[in-house]
């Protein structure tokens, strides 16, 4: 395979093992992240257990002094109610005195006709202010023992609390959404991630294959033979022959038969 083709496999698996490593890098900054806002929700939840227990101690002691108070203002009601009474039947004895007396009893004089004015005038200043009184207790709004005061400022830390409680709802309810959203992004980078680092080992394979494989060799045989090296070949070692020996005939004996012989 060409060199070309080699690095064009390398920087493909550089580039995908670049988007891996950032991947992972964003995964580990997410997963900081999603720690973090767990660890603030639990901070926030905490928070929120100690303010709903302060909101409904408050509550309580509200409570308290709205029954401590309403018990003084039916207290001081029974208190004052028959003195009211009897300042109004006092009035009505003075005026019918002053109007000539009971027809059993003479009228009163000049002095006791103005002893039964100034009578008259401190009853009547004094029923004034009782029933004024009286009509606060009615209404709700008479306060004997004086707790109004602590009443509002329990209150007003009532209404403080209940702000920061809603605070807090509100932070835990922009907390689970941050979170819900950091998980979506964490499941979408590991996705891209995965396909990145498994196209960066098919890319590494290859380029593994391409430069083990090398360039291909010219063929300069100009047959399919295959090419062998002459240093690499030794001569066949070839035992030798064996050979049996021939069987030679036996020359024939000398008879005598063919020589001449000459006589004497």
């Amino acid at each position: 395979m060409a060199s070309s083709d080699c690095e064009t496999l390398l920087a493909t698996y550089e580039a995908e093992q670049a988007q891996v490593e950032a991947g992972l890098q964003e995964l580990a900054e997410l997963d900081a992240q999603r720690d973090a806002l767990l660890q603030q929700a639990t901070a926030t939840e905490a928070d929120s257990h100690e303010l709903e227990a302060m909101l409904g101690s408050l509550t309580a002691d509200i409570n308290q002094l709205i029954a401590e108070q309403e018990q003084a203002r039916l207290d001081r009601f029974t208190e004052i109610d028959p003195v009211l009474v009897a300042i109004i039947a006092r009035l009505a004895e003075i005026d019918l005195l002053l109007q000539g007396g009971f027809p059993d009893q003479p009228g009163p004089g000049a002095e006791q006709v103005s002893q039964l004015f100034a009578e008259a005038q401190s009853l009547d200043a004094r029923r004034q202010l009782l029933q004024a009184e009286e009509d606060q207790l009615t209404s709700g709004v008479g306060d004997p023992t004086h707790l109004q005061p602590s009443i509002d400022a329990l209150n007003a830390q009532k209404d403080s609390t209940t702000a920061l409680l809603q605070e807090a709802t509100d932070l835990r309810a922009d907390i689970s959404a941050d979170l819900q959203a950091t998980a979506e992004r964490r499941q979408e980078v590991e996705t891209e991630v995965n396909d990145a680092s498994r196209r960066a080992r098919a890319a590494l394979e290859a380029y593994e294959n391409c430069i083990a494989g090398g360039p291909e060799q010219p063929d300069t045989t100009g047959d399919d033979s295959p090419q062998t090296d002459p240093a690499q070949t030794e001569p066949e070692e070839t035992e030798p022959e064996e050979t049996e020996p021939e069987e030679t005939e036996p020359a024939p004996e000398d008879t005598g038969a063919g020589e001449e012989t000459v006589s004497g």
